[in-house]
């Protein structure tokens, strides 16, 4: 994936420290699901992504339930995408994998 500028992230031409939090966006997996939830969710449906934690994140469904913790990849993009939930921000999830009890996201602002 090196060179496709849809999954990196970076400070941007704005010359501070600060990610544009509307233009971050990666891949996503959910982790120790819910099974009741997860057996009630399809491929292309979108989750809420919310603070699980001051250091994690979760997916929530439209109607409130919790899927699980939500873990992204690099760990630096997860950084950010909490750091952007704090200054007000919102994520949501796009599912594009439902597979036994894996659930694959692709993650953006909304």
């Amino acid at each position: 994936m090196s060179g496709n500028d849809n999954n990196d992230f970076s400070t941007g031409s704005g010359g501070s420290s600060q990610q544009d939090c509307r233009t971050l966006s990666g891949q996503g997996t959910i982790m120790s699901p819910v099974p009741a939830v997860l057996a009630t969710l399809s491929v292309g449906e979108y989750l809420d992504i919310t603070l699980r934690t001051v250091t994690s994140l979760q997916g929530v469904t439209a109607s409130g339930q919790v899927v699980g913790g939500v873990f992204v990849n690099p760990s630096s993009l997860q950084s950010a995408i909490i750091a952007c939930i704090n200054d007000g921000n919102e994520y949501q999830g796009r599912i594009t994998s439902l597979v036994g009890g894996s659930c694959e996201l692709i993650i953006t602002a909304k």
